[in-house]
């Protein structure tokens, strides 16, 4: 459980996420947010949450296929 936890956290779509969101908030509080930030922005951070739920998905999948071959 904690590996998972770690690479998780060390995956490379997570610290981009981290580190545009910290970008988005900081444009933000300085009213500097252009529109083609939001809109990488929120393409980056939509394809990241997709890819996560797909793998989970994917992952469920396995475990259900696995629990009917017992």
């Amino acid at each position: 459980m904690l590996d998972r936890i770690v690479n998780k956290l060390t995956s490379g779509r997570f610290l981009i996420t981290v580190i545009l969101t910290i970008v988005f908030a900081i444009l933000e509080i300085n009213n500097r947010l252009s529109t083609e930030f939001l809109t990488i922005y929120t393409m980056l951070v939509a394809f990241y949450f997709g890819k996560e739920r797909q793998d989970n998905a994917v992952n469920q999948t396995k475990e259900i296929d696995k629990a009917e071959w017992r």
